[in-house]
């Protein structure tokens, strides 16, 4: 039971939280997308799947919980390059 529930923690969950269309002065559309992901002990693979989502939102919210390994130390590291990328430790 705990190996399942740790493997399922480790694995990032990714939730789209917020979706929206702003039409500022009618000049058009923009998306606005927000997701927040969830990680524990993902040191392996952070990295890798933080450069691929930032591509493709607005604003990127990490909740680490806290990670023992050095997930927290990269997401540190990634949050100085990419100005979307907003990191909450738990």
């Amino acid at each position: 039971m705990i190996l399942i529930i740790t493997t399922i923690i480790i694995l990032s969950f990714i939730m789209v939280i917020f979706t929206s269309n702003i039409s500022p002065n009618n000049q058009g559309n923009i998306s606005n997308k927000i997701i927040t992901i969830q990680t524990y002990n993902n040191m392996d693979k952070i990295e890798y799947d933080i450069k691929k989502i930032v591509r493709k939102y607005n604003s990127v919210i990490v909740e680490d919980s806290g990670s023992t390994d050095d997930t927290l130390i990269i997401l540190q590291k990634l949050q100085k390059k990419y100005q979307n990328l907003y990191i909450k430790h738990l």
